[in-house]
């Protein structure tokens, strides 16, 4: 019933770090897992009443296949019998049943994608923003085009009243444009008008500006009250048109399939940029540093939005909507006509129905649901203190202007 490496009457368990099925302890013999796979396998071991040990495969993933038809990783073990079953739960292929057995399902699971939320940061032009560049070009040409009705309903107006200076054309066109931007910003600037026409043309100006003026100072008091932030990607395509990196796990079903990707499909612009290795810490702490985009399990990006929000008590990272290569099995994986399968697979059905197997996983993850319910777009309410840079653009302005 034990593998023929094992040497001590007891299961040989192989597991490997899968977040937030097992965490393994940095140090320690004997290897002592956590977490929701730790305390499911600590049940079944004790109906099956066998002495365990648990230890972690040299290539420290779940393995893939070589190009000499011998698997690495976790699979590998189960093919040269150097364990008894796995103490994680593993992912159900047609590929990897050629050389493992598989128990029934103990969860199900997809595949998606995190990434670091944007913070609010100063903004340089930020007092620009209330209204889009299009509305600023369209602004800018009734400026100018004011600036000209104005000297021309003026030049056909006789004055009705004595000019206290000689007015020449670039006085009349100074002054036009001046009373133009000047009514625009809310400013006073001595102007008269000449003639019906040109009242009928500045009082119209006057309407115009006062409907500009409201709309950008309640835009921009909206923004600084309640700012919402612009992700960078909602959904896989965008994902692909930006240049935010994505990393994978290697070794994984998911990984292979990205590789296996068809030409011109989302999945092979995504291998294009695609950033894969096996150490997983590294890649969750340069996803939360933004470097790039995490994609992983559901079940394992939930752990990571839990510890994130254990430690932060924010929502730092934000999950997208859709999910990739449907439903997963997750199982426990045994060698080849392992008798113990079917001792396990008994325990299993009953665990799961009882719904003992869903209340393990959710009690590592409960956090998580904390910021699924959340608008991600939506910032804090933690109050951001305007800063210098917040401030520049107004002073460029004031400084071109004098």
């Amino acid at each position: 019933m034990t593998s023929r490496r094992n040497t001590t009457g007891c299961l040989k368990i192989v597991t490997n770090m899968f977040y937030p099925f097992i965490f393994l302890p940095r140090d320690g013999s004997p290897l002592k897992p956590t977490g929701s796979m730790a305390e499911v396998m600590e049940i079944i071991l004790k109906y099956l009443n066998f002495c365990h040990e648990y230890f972690v495969p040299q290539e420290a993933h779940f393995g893939y296949k070589m190009g000499n038809g011998s698997w690495t990783g976790i699979i590998g073990t189960l093919e040269r019998n150097e364990a008894d079953m796995t103490g994680v739960v593993v992912g159900l292929d047609q590929e990897r049943t050629t050389v493992a057995d598989f128990t029934s399902y103990l969860y199900t699971d997809q595949k998606t994608i995190i990434h670091k939320r944007p913070m609010i940061e100063p903004d340089i032009a930020g007092f620009l923003k209330p209204y889009t560049t299009m509305s600023w070009v369209m602004i800018l040409v009734a400026l100018v085009t004011v600036a000209v009705i104005v000297l021309l309903t003026g030049r056909c107006s006789p004055l009705s009243r004595p000019s206290p200076k000689e007015n020449t054309s670039s006085t009349e066109l100074q002054d036009a444009s001046f009373w133009s931007l000047a009514t625009a910003l809310a400013q006073s600037y001595t102007f008269l008008p000449r003639g019906r026409s040109q009242q009928a043309v500045l009082g119209m100006w006057l309407v115009l500006s006062l409907i500009i003026s409201t709309v950008y100072r309640s835009n921009l008091k909206a923004m600084l009250i309640k700012p919402r932030l612009v992700l960078p990607f909602t959904n896989l395509r965008e994902l692909t048109e930006t240049n935010i990196p994505c990393f994978v796990v290697s070794g994984t079903i998911l990984h292979r399939n990205i590789q296996a990707a068809e030409e011109g499909t989302l999945m092979w612009r995504l291998n294009r940029k695609l950033i894969s290795h096996f150490d997983v810490n590294r890649g969750i702490d340069d996803m939360s540093k933004g470097k790039h985009a995490f994609f992983a399990t559901y079940a394992g990006l939930l752990s990571i939005l839990h510890s994130y929000f254990m430690k932060t008590k924010t929502c730092s990272l934000y999950m997208i909507d859709e999910s990739f290569f449907g439903p997963t099995c997750l199982c426990i994986a045994f060698p080849k006509g392992s008798p113990l399968r079917e001792a396990v697979n008994s325990i299993i059905k009953n665990l799961r129905e009882s719904g003992i197997l869903e209340h393990l996983f959710t009690k590592y993850v409960v956090h998580a649901s904390t910021c699924l319910r959340s608008d991600p777009t939506n910032v804090d309410s933690t109050l951001r203190p305007l800063e210098i840079g917040d401030m520049y653009g107004v002073c460029l302005i004031y400084a071109g202007g004098k």
